[in-house]
């Protein structure tokens, strides 16, 4: 089976990290923004910048980022499982600045996260996962989960601090989850 998975806070331990990054850079830069929702999806929503102002934020600080936020600690042994198990692994990121091929690229290698194929800025998951038969996607975005579900592709919400308030969807807690699903 084709099985898609995100990257930042599905496979990245990223929440402990990303708002520190986002506050260090507007302070280094003595910019007036602030934090004004924490939970958001994307470190873009979670300040009052516009987006060219977060696109310059992670062109300066994505390397940082994608070189030492870490792995959840199960996602290389559960995509080492999936895979020996015959499925076929899709990271899928919509991630977008420039060198995100290669950043990524080196984030999985570095952490030992095998995967068959590697799709960047990608902004429509769910055709993505159609015009490659993925049959499974783990996420932790709301809306990647409903355009998935929309599209009638399986799909996981992983548990993190862009979904915690929301508690009518089955969540999962745990990558090792994914396999128990598969079961």
């Amino acid at each position: 089976m084709n099985i898609g998975f995100d990257i930042d806070e599905t496979l990245t331990n990223s929440e402990k990290y990303i708002k520190d990054l986002c506050l260090g850079y507007i302070k280094k830069n003595n910019l007036p923004h602030k934090m004004i929702n924490p939970n958001a999806q994307s470190a873009s929503d979670m300040f009052d910048w516009s987006f060219e102002e977060f696109c310059k934020f992670w062109d300066d600080y994505g390397f940082v980022y994608e070189n030492f936020v870490p792995a959840k600690n199960e996602s290389s042994k559960v995509l080492k499982d999936l895979k020996n198990a015959g499925h076929k692994i899709f990271i899928v990121t919509s991630r977008f600045t420039q060198n995100t091929f290669e950043r990524s690229k080196n984030w999985l290698t570095k952490n030992n996260i095998p995967f068959d194929f590697l799709a960047v800025n990608v902004r429509d998951k769910a055709q993505y996962c159609l015009d490659n038969n993925i049959k499974l996607f783990v996420d932790d975005s709301l809306k990647v989960y409903y355009s998935l579900k929309q599209s009638g592709i399986n799909v996981l919400m992983i548990d993190g601090y862009t979904n915690r308030e929301v508690n009518d969807i089955q969540k999962i807690y745990s990558l090792e989850e994914v396999k128990k699903y598969l079961d």
